[in-house]
């Protein structure tokens, strides 16, 4: 499996439509950005810590994976 389809996708925010993205290249003032969160932000870092140590996690079995099979301990 790839390492891109292995994690979740957390949606922290809410989704905007395609209008609102084309009027987010006029907004030079910054009036439409969005900070009102799905979330709570206790939540929102907890989730996004949970998702590193899984990368991490996933990462350190692939190193370990390929210097076994270097080493042919496998």
């Amino acid at each position: 499996m790839s390492k891109r389809g292995q994690f979740a996708t957390v949606l922290l925010f809410p989704r905007a439509s395609f209008w609102t993205g084309v009027a987010r290249l006029f907004d030079f003032g910054n009036n439409l950005a969005s900070s009102r969160s799905i979330l709570s932000s206790e939540k929102i870092d907890a989730l996004s810590l949970a998702a590193d140590w899984r990368a991490l996690g996933f990462d350190m079995r692939q190193a370990i994976r390929k210097f076994e099979d270097e080493a042919h301990l496998r």
